[in-house]
């Protein structure tokens, strides 16, 4: 169980964004002739199912394999850096040394370690990268088949917080024992971001899209000059239940419906809200998309922090993007029966033509 990381985000199989409509291969028939998209669907990359796309002009397929190939090489290095699944990661490092010990980190992991604390700080606690202790104490609990008792959540929750945390040029330090970094929360969207940076610096590559588990950033246009399509997962069934139409942007999806546990015959969500240590139990499903605007890319770290921060604070948290052209979100809560959609306007305007969120 995650707060989002593990999803929390959407493992191989839990693709809560669903492109659809955007592996056609060979030439288009349309304005745009002479182009093609070239896929490639390595292995395991982050714990979760990968799809690179990038379009290019059918000449140049040779280069364009070489950039996806190099996507796929950012990738792996974040992963090198920032998993807590792989022991020998400068992230996994840093979890077992002792408290009041500055670690000196890669430039990217401290980074994305401030980049954390900004959202921490804007979301009230909502959002919070040091979570560890009670995501692995629920996962512990599982196991056992019970819930947590009360001192153990106190206990636990104690040692959650930025606060805990000194970051310096110089590096980073734990201000107490027990703290325990696990950046499943945004890690996917920041690689994303570092894939299609790659692919952007191809000369070859007009278009292209980046799928890591579910959290997703396209730019350019498919061979037909059409924009990107993509899904929303209906959270209560095995279906789609709206689709994006994107050119620039970023998506992440957060939901409970494929990534839960059950206890005493009970069913418990993975995203845990890091201030009271219990499971999020209201919000169902949040999308969010990423926009560009001037002089700011779309961003697939921002929209993974965000889908987060949404699912533990639910449609309140949407006042928080009140005033924002770079973010657009949906919310869904409720049950089966009576399903509930929340959503800003923007969203809704970035749906295909003719067509909304259908929860039948």
């Amino acid at each position: 169980m995650t707060q989002a990381g593990r999803r929390v985000r959407l493992l191989a199989s839990v693709l809560a964004a669903l492109a659809v409509g955007c592996s056609s291969r060979g030439r288009s028939p349309g304005g745009n002739a002479g182009r093609t998209i070239v896929e490639a669907s390595p292995r395991a990359v982050m714990g979760t199912e990968c799809v690179l796309k990038a379009v290019v002009p059918a000449d140049r397929v040779g280069e364009a394999r070489a950039a996806l190939k190099r996507a796929e090489q950012a990738l792996r290095r974040l992963e090198a850096v920032m998993s807590v699944h792989l022991a020998d990661s400068a992230l996994s490092r840093f979890n077992a040394a002792p408290a009041r010990r500055e670690i000196r980190l890669p430039a990217e992991l401290t980074d994305l370690l401030r980049r954390a604390a900004s959202f921490t700080e804007l979301s009230g606690g909502a959002f919070d990268v040091t979570c560890g202790p009670v995501v692995r104490l629920w996962k512990r609990c599982a196991k056992a088949g019970r819930q947590p008792s009360e001192e153990e959540l106190r206990q636990a929750t104690a040692r959650v917080g930025m606060r805990h945390l000194s970051i310096t040029e110089r590096g980073v330090t734990k201000l107490v024992a027990g703290v325990f970094v696990d950046l499943g929360a945004i890690a996917k969207g920041c690689g994303v971001d570092r894939a299609v940076e790659v692919l952007r610096g191809s000369p070859a590559v007009v278009g292209a899209m980046v799928n890591v588990g579910g959290d997703l950033r396209c730019f350019g246009t498919k061979p037909d000059g059409g924009s990107w399509r993509v899904g929303v997962q209906h959270p209560f069934r095995e279906a789609l239940c709206g689709a994006l139409v994107l050119r620039d942007a970023a998506v992440a999806t957060s939901g409970d419906y494929r990534r839960f546990v059950v206890i005493a015959g009970r069913r418990y969500s993975h995203i845990v809200d890091p201030r009271t240590g219990r499971p999020v139990e209201a919000t169902h499903s949040v999308t969010v998309v990423s926009l560009p605007t001037a002089g700011k890319a779309p961003s697939a770290t921002d929209a993974d922090a965000w889908a987060t921060t949404l699912s533990v604070m639910g449609p309140k948290g949407l006042a928080l993007l009140e005033g924002r052209s770079d973010l657009e979100a949906l919310i869904i809560t409720g049950t089966p029966a009576r399903p509930e959609v929340h959503m800003t306007d923007g969203f809704r305007r970035l749906l295909a033509p003719g067509t909304g969120i259908n929860l039948e």
